[in-house]
C-alpha cells in the first residue's frame, strides 16, 4: 500500500492548502450562511450518525468530508466536535457541501468503537464518501476529504485504493511519509531533545527501525 501512495499519480485528485438539525445557520440579515440536517451513512453492517452541512446558495455543490485524526481515550472526534462543525460551516459559506459524522461506537453511531488500523479507516472513509455521491445536492464528480494528522495518511489511502471517487485531498497536519518513517524520525527528534547524541542516538534510531521493520514485514 505504502509503494502505491509513493507512486500515486495526481491525475484528479488535487491537494489544496485552505485557510482557514435540520436547521438554519448563522444569519447576516434575514439569510442564513447554511443548513444542517442529520443523517445516517450505510457502513457495512452498521449505520453511522452524521451531519451533512449544507450551502444556502444553488446546487448541486462540491463535497468535502471531514476525517478525524487518531483516536485519544474518547475516541475519535465525532460529529459534535467543536472543530469540526467550525470547519464544516466555514466550508459551506464558501459554496461546498461539508459532511461530519461519529465513528463506529462513538456518539450516535452503532458499532464497537476499539483499534481501528489505517486500512480499516479507509474503507470507512470510502464508505463516507460513497454516502456522499448519492447525495441528490452533491455534485457526484467533486467529492473530496479532508483529513487531520493521522487522517492526512488514512485520506491518502482512501484516494489511493479508490482514485476515482475522490476529487481532491486537503491535508492538514498530515504527511506525505510512511508510518515507518514518520515514527523512525520522531524517536530520532525525541532523542535530540532530551539530549542524547553521537552513538547513543545511532543506537536509538536503529532499534527503531528494527522494531518497525519486524512489525511492519
Amino acid at each position: 500500500m505504502y509503494r502505491r501512495l509513493l507512486h500515486l499519480g495526481l491525475s484528479g485528485i488535487c491537494l489544496v492548502l485552505l485557510c482557514g438539525l435540520g436547521t438554519a445557520g448563522k444569519q447576516t440579515g434575514n439569510v442564513a450562511l447554511w443548513t444542517e440536517r442529520e443523517v445516517a451513512i450505510p457502513y457495512g453492517e452498521v449505520t453511522l450518525h452524521g451531519v451533512l452541512t449544507l450551502p444556502t446558495s444553488e446546487g448541486p455543490y462540491p463535497a468535502i468530508a471531514l476525517i478525524a485524526g487518531a483516536a485519544d481515550a474518547e475516541g475519535r472526534d465525532g460529529a459534535l466536535a467543536a472543530v469540526h462543525a467550525m470547519h464544516a460551516r466555514r466550508f459551506a459559506v464558501r459554496g461546498f457541501a461539508c459532511l461530519r459524522y461519529d465513528p463506529p461506537g462513538i456518539g450516535r453511531s452503532e458499532g464497537e468503537r476499539g483499534f481501528d488500523s489505517l486500512a480499516a479507516r479507509a474503507e470507512e472513509t470510502l464508505a463516507v464518501a460513497a454516502f456522499l455521491r448519492g447525495c441528490s445536492e452533491i455534485d457526484p464528480g467533486r467529492v473530496g476529504l479532508w483529513g487531520a494528522s493521522q487522517g492526512g495518511w488514512v485520506i491518502a489511502m482512501a484516494a489511493a485504493e479508490a482514485p476515482k471517487s475522490v476529487a481532491f485531498l486537503i491535508m492538514v497536519s498530515g504527511t506525505t511519509v510512511s508510518v515507518a518513517e514518520q515514527q523512525v524520525y520522531g524517536v530520532e527528534m525525541q532523542s535530540r531533545a532530551f539530549g542524547v547524541s553521537g552513538e547513543d542516538l545511532v543506537k536509538a534510531v536503529l532499534v527503531s527501525r528494527l522494531l518497525i521493520d519486524w512489525q511492519i514485514p
